[in-house]
C-alpha cells in the first residue's frame, strides 16, 4: 500500500475544559501544513477591540459623503448632476457649506470630459455670483476640461482582456499625488469609461444594463452585472461574443466527433465499402453503357 500522506499527522489531545466558555477560549495550536506565500495578513480576534474607543468617521460632506471614498452621483440626464458637483468643489475650495451641510475644506479638482472650457467658465461664473465671491477666491480649485480629447482612464488588452491604465490616468495620478486635494470630481462616468449611448444600448440588449423604464436603469444591478462582465473578460472567460463563439466551436467539434463515430459504426455493420471497390464498379458500369450505345448505333 502506498504511504498515506496523513500518517505523520498526530491527533490533538482532547482539551482539558469543563465548560463551553473554556472550550471556546482554549489555546489554539498553529495551523498545520500552512505554507508561506509572501503575504502578511493581519488577522485578529474581534475580542481585541473590547475597550478600544470607536474611531469617528471622517466626512467630506457631513453625514452624506465619506472622506477618501469613491462616491457616485447619479440621476437622469439633464437634472443638474454636473452643476451640483461643481458647486461641491467650489464649496470645498472656499470652506463653505454645500446643500446646507458642512464640507471639509481644502484643495479641489474638477475634471470634465463633457464640458469645454467656455462652458465651465460660464457655469463657474454663475456659482461665484451665487456665493458672492470672485474667481480670485478660487485659488484652491483646479479645473481640467477633457472635452474633445480621449478621456478613457483605462484601455483593454484585446487578447487578454486585462485593463491597463491610460496615459490620462497616469497624468491624473501624478498630479493628484502632488496636489493632495480634499475632493476630486471626474465628470462624466460614461465618457471616462467609454459608455456611449450606443454602448449602453448594446449592454441593455445583452442583459448587463438593467433597464427599468424610459431612460431609467437599476444602478446597483447594472454596476454589479458590468463588474461581473469585466471580471469574466479579465479572467479569460471573455464577454458574450466570446462565449457565443466558444459555444459554437464546441458544437462544431461535437458534431465532427459524432460524425466520425457514425462512420466507424457504419463500417463495422458492413454498410460501407472501400472507395476502390466503388470506383471499379462505376468503371465497369460505364464500359457496359458505352458498349451498348455502340451496338445501337
Amino acid at each position: 500500500m502506498a504511504d498515506d500522506p496523513f500518517d505523520d499527522i498526530k491527533p490533538e489531545a482532547p482539551p482539558k475544559v469543563t465548560s463551553l466558555d473554556e472550550f471556546r477560549n482554549r489555546p489554539r495550536s498553529k495551523a498545520r501544513g500552512a505554507q508561506p506565500n509572501g503575504r502578511a495578513s493581519s488577522f485578529f480576534s474581534a475580542a481585541a477591540l473590547d475597550g478600544k474607543p470607536v474611531p469617528s468617521r471622517e466626512w467630506l460632506v457631513e453625514d452624506l459623503i465619506p472622506a477618501r471614498t469613491v462616491t457616485l452621483l447619479s440621476g437622469d440626464g439633464g437634472t443638474g448632476k454636473s452643476l451640483l458637483a461643481l458647486q461641491l468643489v467650489v464649496a470645498a475650495a472656499l470652506g463653505r457649506p454645500w446643500l446646507g451641510r458642512t464640507v471639509s475644506s481644502g484643495r479641489a479638482v474638477f475634471a470634465s470630459a463633457e464640458d469645454d472650457e467656455a462652458e465651465l467658465h460660464r457655469r463657474l461664473w454663475d456659482v461665484t455670483k451665487a456665493e458672492g465671491v470672485t474667481f480670485a477666491d478660487l485659488d484652491r480649485l483646479t479645473i481640467r476640461s477633457l472635452a474633445g480629447e480621449d478621456a478613457l482612464l483605462a484601455t483593454q488588452d484585446p487578447r487578454s482582456g486585462v485593463l491597463h491604465p491610460s496615459d490620462l490616468y497616469r497624468e491624473l495620478d501624478a498630479f493628484l499625488e502632488t496636489e493632495e486635494p480634499t475632493v476630486v470630481v471626474l465628470d462624466t462616468l460614461c465618457e471616462l469609461l467609454s459608455l456611449t449611448l450606443g454602448a449602453l444600448s448594446d449592454l441593455k440588449k445583452r442583459g448587463i444594463a438593467v433597464h427599468r423604464g424610459h431612460d431609467a436603469y437599476d444602478l446597483a444591478a447594472t454596476v454589479t452585472a458590468y463588474v461581473v462582465h469585466l471580471r469574466g473578460i479579465a479572467a479569460g472567460r471573455g464577454g458574450e461574443e466570446h462565449t457565443a463563439s466558444l459555444t459554437a466551436e464546441r458544437a462544431r467539434l461535437a458534431k465532427e466527433q459524432a460524425d466520425a463515430q457514425a462512420l466507424k459504426n457504419a463500417a463495422l455493420r458492413g454498410e460501407l465499402v472501400p472507395a476502390s471497390d466503388v470506383e471499379r464498379a462505376w468503371a465497369d458500369t460505364l464500359r457496359k453503357v458505352r458498349s451498348r450505345r455502340g451496338r445501337i448505333c
